[in-house]
């Protein structure tokens, strides 16, 4: 069983948002190119960054995760 985030939801999530890649790095505090590997896969936000960046997108935490079991 893991948790992952789902790459494409939240890249469709920030466009639905209307923002840009920058923006949402900016309103993080964080730099672009650890958003960016966010929306890559390469790396997991931490618990409270995945919070903020469902409030900032206006969508939720499950929304942005997917859950594998076996």
């Amino acid at each position: 069983m893991g948790c992952d985030l789902n790459n494409e939801k939240l890249k469709k999530a920030r466009e639905n948002a209307g923002l840009k890649q920058h923006e949402v790095a900016k309103k993080l505090g964080i730099t672009l190119t650890s958003y960016q590997r966010f929306e890559y896969g390469t790396r997991l936000p931490s618990l409270s960054t995945a919070f903020k960046l469902a409030e900032i997108l206006g969508t939720s935490v499950d929304a942005l995760f997917k859950n594998h079991f076996s």
